[in-house]
């Protein structure tokens, strides 16, 4: 009978053991459940609240340059609900002119990858953007998608095309005195 009871308890320490790791495990996993739960709560915060534009773009496949997700100031930027533009290539909105400046998979050797461009709005109107942008990876270091920053620089771009305009004229009017000398 000794021995049987000696059995049970080692049988009881063991079970013990296993309980109190289970529940150290099940533990572990809702505190790093909540604080992903929390990151991406954050991100979404972030993301869906910041005054300037922000997009995810596939940077990958058949869908590559395709708008992942949208903020709804960059949406107001570009005159479409964010659902309208989900899906739709970047190069939808970007000014004729402009559809040769495109985002590089080789931003993280640039150190701070930007670029300047013109994008139409929905009434057709041009729009001045600055864009930043960072390629993020998968966990093969496979290019992923883009983060993207885009801010309406249209109040800038103004006086500096009035300036331009205005040395242009400038310069023509130079010319023209030349030529009657």
């Amino acid at each position: 009978q000794g021995v049987g009871v000696g059995v049970v308890a080692v049988e009881d320490t063991d079970l013990k053991r296993a309980t109190e790791a289970r529940v150290l495990a099940e533990r572990e996993h809702q505190r790093m459940s909540n604080a992903l739960t929390e990151s991406e709560e954050s991100f979404r915060t972030v993301f869906d609240a910041a005054p300037i534009g922000i997009a995810l773009i596939s940077a990958i496949g058949e869908h590559k340059g395709t708008f992942i997700r949208v903020n709804d100031a960059l949406a107001k930027l570009l005159g479409h609900p964010a659902d309208a533009i989900k899906g739709r290539r970047a190069l939808d909105f970007s000014h004729p002119d402009d559809r040769h400046i495109v985002l590089h998979e080789d931003a993280p050797h640039i150190a701070s990858p930007h670029l300047e461009k013109r994008l139409l709005n929905a009434s057709g109107r041009t729009i001045w953007v600055d864009v930043h942008y960072s390629l993020v990876r998968d966990h093969d270091g496979a290019p992923s998608y883009f983060i993207v920053r885009v801010e309406d620089i249209g109040t800038r771009k103004e006086p500096e095309r009035a300036l331009l305009a205005a040395l242009e004229q400038k310069n023509h009017a130079a010319m023209h005195l030349r030529k009657i000398d």
